[in-house]
């Protein structure tokens, strides 16, 4: 079935010759271990006193301050072992306590979070990410739960195995998907193509993925790669029905045109089915 290869080239060589330097890239301490990842609390460093603490928007433990502020919050966010080693964040706790917070932070991150925190969605998705909302806060936490932890799983399964997560992003969202990021601060590069800044963003910034997911579509292969038909989930992991190669190629019809991205599970169904709602 050509359809069928074609597409399978469109996904596996979506990101072919751009392997995703990650500079600011989200990291995970240790080896890839599905229980730190779906289990533990962010480890972050005070915005105050540079002190070790235990998730990012917790009141700290040594000098008792918690961000209070959006600007306190954001930058409290970008301090923490999602996006530095553990190091890293002691060599940014030091430039801190020495007076120099203005040195210590990324301000790509910082606005970016910035952006999400203006919403009470983005407040709820941060505050899933930093490990402190509960699932049973409300109605769609669910949902927001479940977005958090795909994100997390994807991320750190493209920084202990790049090339693995492969993206194909809707053609005719790119530029609108870009600047959006841009705005979040996802930085684009001189002659970066907006595809492949959406797909680099996606796996190196957390908010970006979360901004995202929403409105991606995780798909899979059902039954033998040669039927060219797929099973189909939300970015939050609920099963979605299944589509035809065809079908999923037509980013310009209905329901497709208001998928950002397609997300493709194959080279990684095993570490993340747990979180994905089983087909029927």
């Amino acid at each position: 079935m050509p359809n069928v290869r074609r597409f399978a080239t469109c996904v596996s060589g979506s990101l072919s010759g751009h392997t995703i330097p990650r500079p600011h890239a989200i990291q995970y301490v240790g080896m890839y271990q599905r229980e730190e990842i779906s289990r533990s609390m962010t480890t972050a460093v005070c915005f105050r006193c540079g002190a070790f603490k235990h998730g990012a928007l917790n009141e700290c433990e040594t000098c008792g301050t918690p961000p209070i502020s959006t600007v306190e919050q954001a930058i409290s966010l970008s301090l923490t072992d999602h996006h530095y080693s553990a190091e890293e964040l002691k060599r940014l706790g030091g430039k801190i306590v020495s007076g120099k917070l203005e040195r210590s932070v990324d301000t790509g991150l910082v606005t970016g979070y910035l952006e999400s925190l203006r919403s009470d969605h983005g407040r709820d998705m941060a505050r899933l990410m930093d490990g402190t909302l509960s699932q049973n806060e409300n109605p769609e936490s669910r949902d927001k739960s479940q977005t958090c932890l795909i994100a997390k799983r994807l991320l750190a399964i493209a920084e202990q195995f790049p090339g693995r997560v492969r993206l194909v992003a809707n053609p005719g969202m790119e530029r609108k998907v870009s600047k959006v990021f841009v705005e979040m601060g996802a930085r684009r590069k001189l002659f970066q193509s907006a595809s492949n800044h959406i797909y680099r963003a996606t796996l190196t910034y957390g908010f970006a993925i979360l901004r995202i997911l929403p409105s991606s579509l995780l798909i899979s292969n059902y039954g033998h790669p040669e039927m060219g038909v797929f099973n189909c989930w939300s970015g939050s992991g609920r099963f979605r029905g299944r589509k035809t190669v065809a079908q999923l190629r037509e980013f310009n019809k209905e329901p497709m045109m208001k998928v950002a991205m397609i997300i493709f599970l194959a080279f990684i169904f095993d570490e993340i089915e747990e979180l994905l709602e089983p087909p029927p």
